[in-house]
């Protein structure tokens, strides 16, 4: 049974090679060996970019003795990256599986089944920590000349390390459902770890050359801080450059972290899982009491089922509206380093410049077009579309809710970003109010637009939401949408700078864009409305 259900699982894994999820149809051998390819160039490309930083510290390192520094620094990256990489996984994997009621119900010891997940939790901390240690021991090889045992204890340390990810990551999808069974809505805590994710990745690709040269400047001192406040990843980087004592040592280490994590989750999995699988009934239940009801209107009703379809879905929060995250930064660092940025700004530009409004405002609508949530939100209905089309509502209502819910998440976040800007930079009122009105009908232009996409490109028919939120060409066509708009603005602007003014150009931008706004809204209520009434 456990070989059964190891199987099972490395099926479940791998299924999206196999099988088309936009139609749930099984691929062909071609199209199979396609998928394969790509995902072997997308790994040759995070692991190339691996090399390259591993490379650049190897050889020095290495030759001032500090060869269990680098694979001590490479290493605690890779741990870490496994964790982040497995966590949400495993999470999904141990106690929110689609069968787990189905596998409880057999006669099957639920040691087994937890016994069969963890060796794909393995697995997926293992692909994540040799994606990036994996390189740096092809640079070590490189860039040194080694004998037997450093060879041997180089390569064995990737699957020692894995070890430990996947008990850090199960601790951590232990601990996700534990408060998992208290939340109402557990997409939250995707975006949570999510945004943490990227934070830290934006915060590492534009600091990583001041790491680096900070490496190479002071590794001695490095190197003490680090065998002084974290010795089991001095023991871990000792063992990888070859010290037996020091793997060993390591080795029982994850072995023992492994042990006790596996110990903690095997004496309540089947309750956690029972308890995970019964928290929705539970939650679900109501006690009734008498008390009036307030009387809503269809739009209302249909704006609320918008809004409660975008916060149950993680991908769609994430992956429709990651803008909305860049400018809510990009406003709390203007006010943070407002003085440093205005002296930047206004280097280059004079304050008196009407140029400055209109690059200000170019930059804040190019922010604002990262946005996409209606280019995917009527191909989200899905095979539940047929219940909006037959209840007594206009389409016209419906599709008037999905713009809504657009609004309602971008303009808060925009005026955030706008009273940032206009506090660093200071202009003029008349600047300044130009700069809003832009900004907010491109928002809502691009908002329009987006709509009309998806309402020419829709797909109900996905049997995998991510479908319609990442592989659609009404996303693709609205992601560059507004890219596109934007050059074409500065194109023009080009071809008038010599009689229009910067500050007359807004003007008239945003005459075009309310001419345009108020056209592709006409086109959402006439043309949209009958294409969303046929669609199926």
């Amino acid at each position: 049974m456990f070989k059964l259900l190891v199987k099972k699982q490395f099926s479940e894994v791998f299924s999206f090679l196999f099988f088309n999820k936009k139609n749930g149809t099984k691929r062909t051998g071609g199209a199979v060996v396609m998928s394969v390819l790509l995902y072997v160039l997308l790994f040759a490309v995070v692991c190339f970019n691996f090399y390259f930083v591993a490379s650049t510290l190897c050889k020095p390192l290495c030759d001032a003795g500090f060869a269990w520094l680098y694979f001590a620094l490479f290493g605690l990256a890779a741990l870490l990256f496994g964790v982040v990489g497995s966590a949400l996984a495993t999470y999904n994997s141990l106690y929110v599986a689609k069968d787990n009621e189905m596998l409880f119900s057999m006669p099957i010891k639920p040691r087994t089944i937890l016994n069969a997940r963890l060796v794909s939790v393995y697995l997926m901390s293992l692909l994540y920590v040799l994606l990036m240690f994996l390189p740096v021991v092809i640079a070590y090889f490189v860039n040194n000349a080694l004998g037997f045992r450093e060879v041997l204890f180089a390569v064995l340390t990737p699957f020692v390390l894995a070890l430990l990810a996947s008990a850090i990551s199960c601790l951590l999808g232990w601990i996700i459902s534990l408060f998992a069974r208290r939340l109402k809505n557990k997409s939250f805590i995707t975006i949570v770890v999510s945004v943490v994710f990227l934070g830290a990745y934006y915060y590492l690709s534009f600091n990583m050359s001041s790491l680096l040269g900070k490496i190479l400047e002071s590794p001695l001192i490095i190197a003490s801080a680090l065998k002084r406040s974290v010795y089991p990843v001095y023991m871990m980087g000792m063992g990888a450059s070859g010290d037996t004592v020091n793997f060993i040592l390591f080795a029982l280490i994850c072995f023992g972290a492994a042990a006790i994590v596996y110990t903690i989750i095997a004496l309540g999995f089947a309750k956690t899982v029972i308890a995970g699988g019964s928290a929705s009934h539970t939650r679900s239940s109501a006690v009734y009491s008498d008390k009036p009801v307030r009387e809503g209107t269809v739009y209302a009703a249909l704006f609320k089922k918008e809004l409660a379809r975008f916060t149950s879905s993680a991908n769609y929060m994430l992956n429709a509206n990651l803008g909305l995250l860049f400018m809510v930064a990009a406003a709390v660092a203007l006010l943070i380093k407002g003085g440093l940025v205005r002296e930047l700004f206004f280097s280059v530009l004079s304050p008196s410049s009407d140029a400055a409004a209109l690059i200000a405002c170019a930059a804040v609508c190019l922010i604002s077009s990262m946005n996409v949530t209606t280019a995917s939100s009527v191909s989200l209905e899905g095979r539940s579309l047929w219940i909006v089309q037959s209840l007594p509502v206009r389409p016209q209502t419906a599709l008037n809710a999905k713009l809504k819910l657009h609004l309602v998440l971008i303009l808060p976040a925009l005026a955030l970003l706008l009273a940032a800007v206009l506090i660093t930079l200071r202009l003029p009122a008349l600047h300044s109010i130009l700069i809003c009105i832009v900004s907010v009908l491109f928002l809502l232009f691009l908002a329009e637009i987006g709509l009309i996409f998806n309402l020419k490109w829709a797909n109900v028919n996905w049997t995998n939401e991510v479908i319609p939120i990442k592989q659609s060409m009404s996303v693709f066509l609205a992601i560059f949408g507004g890219f596109v708009l934007l050059m074409a603005f500065a194109a023009l602007y080009f071809l008038m700078s010599s009689s229009v003014s910067p500050l007359t150009f807004l003007m008239i931008s945003g005459a075009i864009l309310a001419l345009a706004s108020l056209l592709a809204y006409r086109a959402i209520v006439t043309w949209g409305a009958e294409k969303f009434a046929e669609l199926s």
